[in-house]
């Protein structure tokens, strides 16, 4: 008898053994599946600021691409209005030496009077533009 108590305990011991082991082998794989979870909602989470960041250097080029328009289209028409004015000032000098209106040719001629290029170009009371 006492050998089968023996056996018993030893039995008993055996399975509190296995107990343990299946009970720690099960939490040890929840912590491992906790643990992946938590490493894969980091992952999403840097790949989401990346993805963030991105998005935001995108916006910061198109803004400034579209700024870089506007202020090529500013000067575009500063220069636009800068002729005009250099035209109508051209214009004005020749309807007072021709007494009248000017036509399109001699407002074209006062126009190339006022570049800078010649000198010699410069309206004058006294010129043949003036006769």
């Amino acid at each position: 008898m006492e050998a089968e108590a023996e056996a018993a305990v030893v039995v008993a011991a055996v399975e509190a053994v296995e107990a343990a082991a299946v009970e720690a082998a099960v939490e040890a794989a929840a912590a491992a599946e906790v643990e992946a979870v938590e490493a894969a909602a980091v992952e999403a989470a840097v790949e989401a600021a990346a993805a963030a960041e991105v998005a935001a250097a995108a916006e910061v080029a198109a803004e400034a691409e579209v700024a870089a328009e506007a202020v090529v289209a500013a000067e575009a028409v500063a220069a636009a209005a800068e002729v005009a004015a250099e035209a109508e000032v051209a214009a004005e000098a020749v309807a007072t030496c021709s007494g009248s209106a000017p036509s399109a040719r001699t407002a074209r001629l006062a126009v190339r009077a006022e570049e800078p290029a010649s000198r010699s170009c410069l309206p004058h009371p006294r010129s043949r533009m003036c006769r």
